[in-house]
């Protein structure tokens, strides 16, 4: 694809024209338009009656399809033009760095479902899908297999985490832990963020124990129900009105930083929402089926709060459903999933979603596949393990990251150092990483204090 940098104007004419027309394609509703529809909407009518100037814009039309701005579909007549992807993202990223005054307000399109055919449309790409297809095979996983259980437990102290951390929940994953399993509420978390994670864990956990269950009427699956049970544990006590609780919007909603304006009639919302379900129950690749969720829930808005949540939760279901690993949204960060979800509003470009949720993929399945295989210690840590408990209690205790015993000689010196790193790391978030080294809760608590009043280049 010839490059349009977010922050570069053409440098000629000619490529201006392409790009205008290209631009036109993907601004349009159907994101389809023939030749003719492009070239009247972009110069007018009076360009179609000059044949110097028609050639001259065809040929401009060509380089947009040679350059990857448009794809062509049918031949002679019958030839229209869509942007690709790809294009579509660089100029809805242009668009979304305008000020928000400066956007015009879009409204709900009902083609933008419409246009989606299942088992024909495809809004992962064919390398996307073969690849998350060759890391995790549907049917490679069981999350009822025992021998799982303590995977599916760290999936959903994920999920409830990092789906937090997207709703700009502040809290630190060791604040999550001792939430979920010893009922201590950080003082960092207000009473909302409490709620929020305690409902996310209640829905993974609800997710867990309803899907896995082949042709079994127990089985999650992508039917109205089962989504509407999710939002409701989700939103627990966090609406105005609680009836709103798995029920369908009867309002209007705003998003914010956002100039779309979802739909806002009642009926419309529930045609719209059966024709969701009805096409993503149809989609047969798990992965397909999963963005598909993850990308219409948020955009229809059906429920009255909490939609996004619902997705990141919901599109779990087809994957579990069909043995593949389940997504917690680890190392996505809140600023490129904002600007992936005001694309997808805006622009109807699911470009940036689909790279997002294609890397939380991997990531799931790069971390089970760590987490599975058996880490053999290095033998400096059985010759030296005194030395080191020494050094990590020196660390805690005494706040002396300088301490080094003599029986390390200086060859082994930078691996124990590294050991040692990597076990201060993890503690941070697990204090339970010190019970070896004969730590306690409040020893640990006190230099965690420590660590969060020293400079960072002192932490570093």
């Amino acid at each position: 694809m010839k490059n349009i940098p977010e922050d570069q104007e053409p440098k000629s004419l000619g490529e201006a024209e392409a790009l205008a027309m290209a631009d036109a394609a993907a601004s349009s509703d159907r994101n389809r338009l023939s030749r003719q529809e492009i070239i009247y909407r972009v110069f007018g009518a009076e360009a179609t009656q000059n044949d110097v100037r028609l050639r001259t814009l065809l040929r401009r039309l060509s380089n947009a399809v040679e350059w990857g701005w448009l794809q062509r579909q049918g031949d002679s007549r019958a030839t229209t033009y869509s942007a690709t992807p790809e294009f579509m993202h660089v100029m809805a990223m242009r668009h979304i760095a305008k000020p928000q005054m400066l956007r015009q307000k879009v409204s709900y399109s009902e083609d933008f479902l419409a246009a989606y055919e299942p088992n024909k449309t495809f809004y992962l790409s064919d390398q996307q899908r073969q690849s998350l297809h060759k890391l995790c095979p549907p049917g490679s996983f069981n999350c009822k297999d025992p021998a799982q259980a303590q995977q599916m437990r760290r999936f959903m102290t994920d999920l409830t985490h990092h789906s937090a951390l997207l709703e700009g929940v502040r809290a630190k994953y060791i604040d999550t832990i001792q939430l979920l399993e010893d009922n201590i509420q950080s003082k960092h978390l207000s009473t909302d963020e409490a709620v929020t994670l305690r409902n996310h864990y209640n829905a993974a956990r609800m997710l867990v124990m309803a899907t896995g269950y082949p042709n079994d009427p127990r089985d999650f699956t992508v039917r109205t129900r089962d989504i509407c049970q999710i939002h409701a544990v989700l939103s627990d006590g966090l609406l105005n009105d609680r009836r709103d609780q798995g029920r369908l919007r009867h309002h209007k909603v705003e998003i914010k930083y956002c100039q779309y304006i979802p739909l806002s009639i009642p009926d419309q919302i529930e045609v719209q929402f059966q024709q969701l379900i009805k096409k993503g129950a149809e989609i047969e690749d798990p992965f397909e089926q999963s963005f598909f969720l993850n990308a219409h829930l948020p955009y229809l808005q059906p429920f009255a709060d909490c939609n996004k949540r619902v997705a990141r939760v919901a599109c779990n279901i087809p994957l579990l459903n069909k043995g593949v690993l389940p997504i917690s949204w680890r190392e996505v960060t809140m600023r490129d999933y904002h600007d992936a979800l005001i694309c997808l509003y805006e622009r109807n470009s699911i470009h940036g979603m689909t790279e997002i949720f294609t890397q939380a993929c991997l990531r799931s399945f790069e971390r089970f596949d760590v987490e599975q295989k058996h880490r053999q210690p290095h033998r400096h840590e059985i010759t030296y393990s005194r030395e080191i408990e020494m050094i990590v209690r020196k660390n805690i205790l005494e706040g002396d990251p300088q301490f080094r015993p003599r029986a390390i000689p200086d060859e082994h010196w930078p691996y124990v150092q590294s050991y040692v790193h990597a076990i201060l790391e993890s503690a941070r978030d697990n204090d339970m990483v010190l019970a070896p080294y004969r730590i306690d809760l409040d020893e640990w608590h006190s230099w965690r204090e420590r660590e969060s009043d020293a400079p960072a280049t002192e932490r570093a």
